[in-house]
């Protein structure tokens, strides 16, 4: 069955603590206000008597809405005969494939299709976000246009309700001869009354009979419940804000009776009926207008605003989580590569420290020379002797001063830089002027192993800026440089694994974000969808029953056709004798004054007939 009508949500109260957010989806089995498409196979719900408004409505008024004209609902809203012809089904019982299990939830379209990519997983949420922003921006449009309509419906209010505030309200004293004033099909008794039923009455609201299963048909009846007692609560505010002004207006005008417009006169020339009647339904119209606003403000206002604050919120929140998880993500790419770069250095050292261990110890040379090289030394422009080299090593070892050095790998002692063997050499041999000379002793002590680099590779050229140690070099700790080595590149190893690990959960928890966002995305579309759809049948179902109403206020009582409610001035033929007849100065002809004039015409005609026939005697007879 196609859903007629307008949902109104009501609102509950946020709490300031309350930091849980849930996206606003309002029921599609939500509450209905009257709209005249709704068929007769719905029931009527218990309205519950003691509700509390979600919200607090302006104080002298309350949004209403009765019975469009049937002509123009039809025409909007043409009924529907979707009744089963299985005549053993109740009507109100909906069919199981029209109402699925409550638990079902619709396939989501959106799922899978914006997962993003391996180098950018959040692409895809990024194009939904901008998607799903933009139809939030849109609803929010409509939610302004719905402002502004009720903003201009307020303004009639007031300004209609401005012009039968002092004398044509309803509701004021009428004189005791107003009750046997002839009554006219255009007097203000047979106007419709200021007491008149809300747009939405108790007995007017129909819903849908909801299978006992299902949950969401609870919260049709309590939404409809509370709106029906926001109407019942409200009207009586509505009218006794109405009579006050009407007494009130009516005590001011007391003072100028003579010219007001409140009370019944008999004077059939007179123009106040007809004033009395205009202001009367000004005041009419601008109830009309008041409650016309007021329905905008509950079926569409409340419910458009509540459902961008929550989801706009909520969408907010789900997409600063995927936000934080991406930025995780390029966190933990980057120490990954940085824990590769470690991983690698830490790789090359050891490697290093082992090429350097090998060569010190000579495990790399199966056959090491047991004798040194054929070609002699040159210092200068003499060749050292055979074991010279190795009396220089030592005087070198006895001299130098030793330093501490920290590398990658810790603290050494005991080591010297390059420059001061080069220094020690020239005091040594003060006669070699040649510098490169003493370096090539250097290199020949590096080559012979009697000095070991601290820092690089063991087969590197001697360098005056970098430290060597006399023998196997080894630590502070005295652990061997070799074997840290291959511990740290250990470490490095658990490390990298380590933030490799973290890496793929961050990736996999934001793919689970993601999956989650384009659920959340499909809810808040759904909401978005039903909301506005909601409320754009909610005004146009308000602006039709709003034109209805005045419709009614201006037709003639007993003919919905015609527009003849005002009272009419008097003709003018008939409006002048009344004056002339009512207020003339001058006596018009009665019987006295043709009895008198009967007893004066009768001496004359005696005195004729006298003449004529005799005398008369003092009886009147005549003699003779």
């Amino acid at each position: 069955m196609p859903r007629a009508g307008i949902e109104n949500r009501p609102i509950p109260p946020r709490r300031v603590d309350d930091q849980t957010t849930v996206p606003f989806e309002p029921d599609v089995n939500g509450p209905l206000l009257f709209h005249p498409a709704l068929p007769s196979t719905f029931s009527i719900t218990t309205i519950p008597e003691a509700v509390t408004p979600a919200f607090d409505p302006l104080p002298s008024t309350h949004f209403a809405m009765d019975n469009q004209p049937q002509e123009r609902a039809e025409e909007l809203h043409p009924q529907v005969d979707d009744t089963p012809a299985n005549t053993d089904i109740a009507p109100s019982s909906p069919s199981p494939a029209r109402n699925p299990a409550p638990h079902a939830r619709p396939s989501n379209p959106l799922q899978g299709r914006f997962l993003g990519t391996d180098e950018d997983p959040t692409l895809g949420v990024r194009t939904l976000h901008a998607v799903v922003c933009q139809h939030l921006a849109e609803a929010e449009e409509l939610l302004a246009i719905a402002r502004a309509r009720m903003r201009i419906e307020d303004d009639l209010s007031v300004k209609l309700a401005e012009l039968g505030r002092h004398s044509g309200a309803r509701g004021a004293q009428q004189p005791t001869s107003a009750a046997s004033a002839p009554a006219s099909p255009f007097s203000p008794s047979s106007a419709p009354a200021a007491s008149q039923p809300p747009f939405v009455s108790p007995a007017s609201m129909s819903v849908f009979a909801p299978p006992p299963s299902s949950e969401r048909w609870s919260s049709l009846s309590q939404g409809l419940g509370t709106a029906a007692a926001m109407l019942a609560g409200a009207r009586d505010s509505a009218l006794a804000s109405l009579a006050s002004l009407t007494s009130s207006s009516s005590t001011s005008s007391s003072s100028c009776a003579s010219v007001s417009t409140n009370v019944h006169v008999d004077d059939e020339s007179s123009l106040r009926p007809t004033l009395r009647t205009l202001r009367e339904e000004y005041v009419a119209l601008a109830v009309h207008h008041r409650r016309h606003a007021d329905t905008l403000h509950a079926a569409v206002i409340t419910p458009l605003q509540t459902m961008l604050d929550l989801n706009r919120r909520y969408l907010a929140e789900k997409k600063a989580e995927i936000d934080t998880a991406s930025e995780n993500i390029a966190r933990f790419t980057s120490e990954v590569e940085a824990r590769k770069v470690a991983h690698r250095a830490k790789c090359k050292i050891a490697d290093d420290e082992d090429r350097k261990f090998k060569y010190v110890t000579g495990s790399d040379d199966p056959q090491p020379p047991s004798s040194p090289a054929p070609d002699p030394i040159m210092v200068g422009s003499r060749a050292l002797a055979p074991n010279e080299i190795y009396h220089i090593a030592d005087a070198l070892r006895r001299d130098a001063k030793p330093k501490s050095v920290v590398t990658q790998l810790g603290l050494y002692e005991g080591v010297c830089m390059g420059s001061d063997l080069v220094d020690l050499l020239r005091k040594r041999h003060a006669g070699v002027s040649p510098r490169p000379d003493l370096k090539g002793i250097c290199g020949e002590l590096l080559a012979r192993r009697f000095i070991t680099p601290i820092t690089g590779p063991h087969d590197a050229p001697f360098a005056p800026n970098l430290p060597y140690c006399f023998g196997r070099p080894m630590l502070k700790s005295g652990e061997p440089p070799h074997a840290k080595a291959r511990r740290e590149v250990e470490v490095a190893k658990a490390e990298l694994d380590a933030a490799v690990d973290a890496a793929a959960r961050a990736v996999g928890g934001i793919r689970a974000l993601v999956e989650g966002y384009v659920e959340v995305a499909g809810r808040v579309e759904r909401a978005r969808l039903t909301t506005t759809r909601d409320a754009v049948l909610a005004i146009e179902s308000a602006q039709v029953i709003a034109a209805g109403q005045a419709w009614k206020v201006w037709a003639a009582a007993g003919d919905a056709g015609s527009v003849g409610l005002l009272q009419p001035p008097p003709e003018q033929d008939a409006g002048l004798e009344y004056i002339a007849m009512k207020h003339g100065m001058v006596k018009l002809p009665g019987k006295r004054a043709e009895k008198e004039e009967a007893e004066a015409v009768v001496p004359s005609v005696v005195e004729a007939v006298t003449e004529e026939v005799g005398r008369v005697d003092d009886e009147g007879q005549v003699v003779g």
